[in-house]
């Protein structure tokens, strides 16, 4: 039956005790199939060059709309033009992956498997703020370098952060080849590039120091905050350790007789983190809980290590004047006051735990102006010297 479709036409048409369809007049091939439940589904119908007839069921009529059903029917008919088999496309996306499904895979047979728990946990961070709300529910095989290129835009005023979700995504994508999840060597992150990352350092100041040191004894002392997140500052500014090897530390492992805490694995790697007096101190008062085996156990759940503290350390930087310092720049303030001390490039990368010479060169420049200062005051003694001098013959 062929009939020019409109949609007062569709929905007066009735079900029968079979299923019967309806075709458009103008446009070969479209139609309406109406089910003996009265269901109307819009439907097309096609041939394929090797003369095979191909059936695609468009979509329900009140779910989308007659014009919508022909513009469908249009695409797919280019699709028949262009020699492709629309149903098998159809299918092929029966059992295709989202980028949301793709990230859970990735972690599950990759980051968890092959990754350290710090890098798994900041995998996870990236791919809960921005890839899944941006791309995760596009198919992985429909995924453009106009995708990866608009989500790395959005975050170029986060260059480093931009540079790390990229990454996570190259990785993803690589692997969805190798899964065969994407057509091998069409991986839509290879042309994007990494914007250029300038290292912040940022170092308090002796005056900063002092703040900061007032601020934390007012806190502990009026009792307003989380003593472990107190405590968690004062750790890292005086062992130079980063944020996740604090905080995950147990007690196990500190060795007091030999003033160390001694990490299985962190981000190098197995490593040491040594004890000066001052941290001996503040561990030594550290109230203990029962059954838990961390240092710095979260207030909530007492059987897990304490979560990052971003309230607590807002509130500091808010009293002490510190808005823009990061509680990372308290390792390079460690690092800073290890270089005022006389202390060379190379102790201070084997206290801060780095494995390669070039990652402590960043601190190089600082070393350079103490260098500058060492030679000033060795100046300043041989003028002062070369006038002793003078003014010794000049008596004469």
């Amino acid at each position: 039956m062929k009939n020019d479709l409109t949609k007062t036409l569709i929905e007066a048409l009735q079900p029968a005790e079979k299923e019967y369809a309806v075709w458009d007049k103008k446009q070969t091939g479209f139609g309406i199939k109406i089910t003996p439940k009265g269901k109307r589904v819009y439907i097309c119908k096609y041939r394929l060059p090797s003369r095979k007839q191909g059936k695609y069921t468009i979509g329900t009529h009140g779910q989308i709309t007659l014009q919508q059903a022909r513009k469908l029917a249009g695409d797919i008919f280019a699709q028949v033009r262009f020699g492709k088999n629309p149903m098998a496309e159809k299918n092929l996306y029966k059992t295709a992956l989202t980028v949301s499904q793709l990230c859970d895979k990735y972690i599950k047979e990759h980051a968890e498997i092959h990754k350290k728990p710090s890098s798994v946990y900041d995998d996870n961070k990236y791919i809960k703020a921005h890839i899944r709300p941006k791309l995760g529910h596009i198919y992985v095989r429909d995924i453009t370098k106009h995708d990866i290129e608009k989500l790395h835009l959005s975050l170029k005023k986060t260059p480093v952060l931009a540079n790390h979700v990229r990454a996570v995504l190259s990785k993803m994508f690589a692997l969805a080849e190798k899964w065969g999840i994407r057509e091998e060597g069409t991986n839509p992150v290879r042309h994007i590039k990494k914007y250029a990352e300038k290292p912040r350092e940022r170092y308090l100041s002796r005056e900063e120091g002092k703040r900061l040191l007032n601020t934390l004894n007012e806190m502990e002392t009026d009792n307003t905050e989380c003593p472990y997140a107190l405590a968690l500052i004062r750790l890292l500014w005086m062992t130079g350790a980063r944020g996740s090897e604090i905080r995950t530390a147990k007690w196990e492992w500190v060795d007091f007789e030999r003033k160390t805490i001694e990490l299985p694995d962190s981000k190098t790697g197995r490593r040491t983190i040594h004890l000066n007096n001052p941290v001996i101190a503040i561990l030594k008062k550290l109230p203990r809980i029962e059954n838990t085996p961390y240092l710095l156990p979260s207030p909530i759940f007492k059987n897990k290590p304490l979560a990052y503290p971003r309230k607590t350390w807002d509130a500091v930087r808010e009293n002490a004047g510190l808005q823009d310092f990061r509680m990372h720049d308290l390792r390079h303030s460690y690092a800073s006051t290890g270089i005022e001390a006389g202390l060379s490039l190379s102790e201070i990368g084997k206290l801060l735990g780095h494995t390669q010479m070039h990652t402590t060169q960043r601190y190089a420049h600082m070393a350079d102006i103490q260098a500058k200062r060492a030679s000033d005051t060795i100046g300043k003694r041989f003028s002062a010297g070369l006038e002793q001098k003078a003014s010794a013959t000049n008596d004469h």
